[in-house]
């Protein structure tokens, strides 16, 4: 399942896909204008596959959580403005 959204409100893209029942899905959000911090709620999209918010305007640090999502195969967070340890 591929999820595509136009919201602003990236926090409400992440809860919405959280409550989502699918035994995996992509999440591609790169190019869009979203700020500010990557919700730590990220975690919680355990079923996700591929993670792209590359060419966003996010700022913070790197969501540690991401590390949970267990079947993650690519993630892409290029072109942000994130700071910590990225392992």
């Amino acid at each position: 399942m591929y999820f595509v959204c136009c919201s602003p409100n990236f926090a409400y893209i992440v809860s919405y896909c959280s409550d989502l029942s699918v035994s995996s899905f992509f999440f591609l959000l790169s190019l869009h204008p979203h700020t500010g911090s990557i919700p730590s709620s990220i975690g919680h999209l355990s079923s996700l596959k591929t993670l792209s918010l590359a060419s966003n305007h996010f700022r913070g640090p790197f969501p540690e959580s991401i590390c949970n999502i267990t079947m993650l195969e690519q993630l892409n967070l290029s072109k942000n403005v994130l700071s910590g340890t990225y392992i």
